[in-house]
């Protein structure tokens, strides 16, 4: 009789541990999946971020060329050099 009991018992406990494991795998494995998709969005991020860091490196380093100079003078600031004539489109 006592087998039964302790018999009865362990199964119970082990029933509750496999269900109890089972949950918390389940949780692990959204936990995993949402973890997965930050690092792509971030990976992402990276990639973008790598491109306009080379692009202000190319600026940096153009910054001395008289060209790109007269270029954000003219863009930038609006600065004409002698002699040039400017049209502003009043249309739009």
């Amino acid at each position: 009789m006592k087998t039964t009991k302790a018999s009865l018992i362990t199964k119970s406990v082990i029933l509750i541990l496999i269900v109890y494991l089972s949950i918390t795998l389940l949780n692990i494995r959204g936990k995993i999946q949402t973890a997965s998709e930050n690092c792509s969005t971030i990976q992402a991020q990276v990639v973008a971020q790598t491109a306009k860091n080379a692009a202000v490196e190319e600026h940096i380093r153009n910054s001395d060329d008289p060209e790109t100079v007269l270029e954000i003078a003219k863009e930038k600031l609006g600065l004409v050099e002698e002699g040039e004539v400017v049209f502003h489109d009043t249309t739009n």
